[in-house]
């Protein structure tokens, strides 16, 4: 009886059975009839239950940290060998981005143990010139709240303050995964009924590649098969729009589709007495969703990796981004820099600053003949290899490591794009080695026309897979600004000013 009884639950959804406090009682009865056939059951990432063998979990066991179970996805693809990692990470399955902060995870705990013996920093001697010395602050450590399991220290600066409190997440990345898995199950399931039985939503953007804050917005991708043009991803996106509005009386949809991907925003306007879903309802941040976006879960990763290599790398992307709300230049929507092209011009910089902090991993994966992985007819490869990572870093910085904290790159970030890119380059912002000669960099008429300067190219920030597209589109009318603002920023700093100065009048 209690065999049928067991038998009845598993064909249950998982979903509302979590609603409910039978859950904890549910799982363990499952637990109890599956110990009686030598097998086990491993709750996975989206809500559900899937069999695996007593064999399976006792390899993946050794494989296993804290309260991590093996991912059921990886079981389509192919056995676990004993010599495979925890979660092989292959981009061209986009449904496993859900499971990437596990990976990530990995490679912080993989970079911990790689330790650096020195640390001394010399920037470039090119730019010395007219360089200014940036002036030494005392540094402290701390664990941010999203990664206190992670055994990562970040370092901090007395001049982060206001950082500090803007940039550290009130939720853990732990807790934010949960949310975001939950969320995404509840919405799929939703739209499989009612939309399409065939399509999937992945989450994507900062949710999963570390560079979260309480100001964030969740970013999900809904796969719908046979949709391919600008005009039937919009009719989805309405028709999305229609069907999820029962589940969240209480938000209410902004249309963005003038963008260049176009977007629904989905945001918290008022409280609602009509039932919906409880854990949408209560979830205090916007949500927007996109159709068929898969190369931006593939740039979550590169991101994620990236941010995963060095804990500073995640410090000075956020100071960017809060700065650049602050100042009202991080809305695309009016021809200002994007929070993507804001943290790939972090990345170019901390690949040039001398020595430097960070590698190429596209161009580390093509070196060492990775095989690419496609989505969407390009090659998303790069390589998640921490230790080969470490290995191509000491060899590039020839053991001289840089000792610089936040504030210093800082500093240094709005000198090289306030000065010296800004005049002794004309080539794009990229983070991989690229070849430009058949890339169509030269303005236009609309440029000649509207009294741009010649002989400073508009600021272009090339997008990591696909070559030669502009991820930050910054309007005519914009680009004096934000040349102004950084210079502005450098100029406080190196007088001696804090974070708070460089955000306030």
């Amino acid at each position: 009886m209690i065999i049928a009884l067991c038998r009845k639950c598993v064909k249950l959804e998982w979903s509302n059975v979590l609603y409910t406090n039978y859950g904890q009682t549910a799982l363990g009865l499952l637990e109890e009839l599956c110990s009686l056939r030598n097998r086990r059951f491993a709750y996975t990432k989206c809500s559900s239950i899937t069999s695996i063998p007593l064999s399976r979990l006792k390899r993946s066991a050794e494989h296993k940290d804290g309260n991590t179970l093996t991912q059921s996805e990886d079981e389509p693809f192919g056995e676990i060998s004993e010599d495979d990692s925890f979660y092989p990470m292959h981009l061209v399955d986009i449904n496993r981005n859900k499971n990437w902060e596990n990976a990530f995870m990995q490679l912080r705990r993989q970079r911990e143990k790689a330790s650096r013996n020195s640390r001394d920093y010399v920037f470039d001697s090119k730019t010395q010139d007219t360089e200014p010395t940036a002036e030494k602050h005392e540094t402290s450590e701390y664990t941010t709240p999203g990664y206190q399991n992670d055994g990562v220290k970040q370092l901090s600066n007395e001049n982060l303050s206001e950082l500090d409190r803007l940039t550290l997440p009130g939720i853990s990345n732990e807790h934010l995964k949960t949310l975001s898995e939950r969320i995404v199950k509840s919405i799929e399931v939703h739209l499989r009924e009612r939309l399409n039985p065939k399509c999937s939503v992945s989450v994507f953007g900062s949710a999963i590649n570390g560079l979260w804050t309480d100001a964030s917005d969740l970013d999900i991708c809904v796969q719908i098969p046979n949709v391919t043009s600008r005009s039937a991803t919009i009719r989805n996106l309405r028709r999305i729009a229609f069907l999820l509005e029962p589940l969240a009386p209480g938000r209410g949809f902004e249309n963005r589709f003038t963008a260049k991907i176009p977007i629904l925003h989905w945001k918290n306007e008022k409280t609602h007495k009509r039932a919906g879903d409880p854990l949408i309802q209560s979830f205090k941040c916007s949500i927007d969703i996109s159709v068929n976006n898969v190369l931006a879960i593939s740039n979550s990763a590169l991101i994620g990796t990236y941010v995963a290599c060095d804990p500073r790398v995640r410090n000075l992307v956020l100071a960017l981004k809060h700065w650049a709300r602050y100042r009202d230049l991080n809305d695309r929507s009016k021809g200002t820099l994007g929070s993507f092209a804001l943290s790939i011009m972090a990345i170019h910089f901390l690949q040039r600053c001398n020595p430097p902090i960070l590698v190429s991993l596209q161009d580390l994966a093509i070196s060492d003949n990775e095989t690419p992985k496609y989505v969407s007819g390009i090659d998303v490869r790069f390589t998640t290899n921490m230790e080969r990572i470490m290995e191509e870093y000491k060899w590039v910085t020839k053991g001289v490591e840089n000792k610089m904290d936040v504030m210093e790159l800082l500093q240094e970030f709005f000198y090289y794009f306030g000065w010296i890119y800004t005049k002794n380059t004309q080539m794009p912002i990229c983070i991989r080695s690229v070849d430009f000669q058949y890339m169509d960099t030269q303005p236009t008429f609309t440029h000649r026309t509207s009294g741009f300067d010649m002989d400073e190219k508009f600021l272009h920030v090339d997008n990591p897979f696909e070559v030669g597209v502009d991820v930050a589109n910054i309007s005519f009318h914009q680009r004096n600004r934000l040349i102004s603002e950084i210079r502005r920023a450098h100029k406080i700093l190196k007088a001696g000013g804090t974070y708070d100065d460089i955000l306030h009048d």
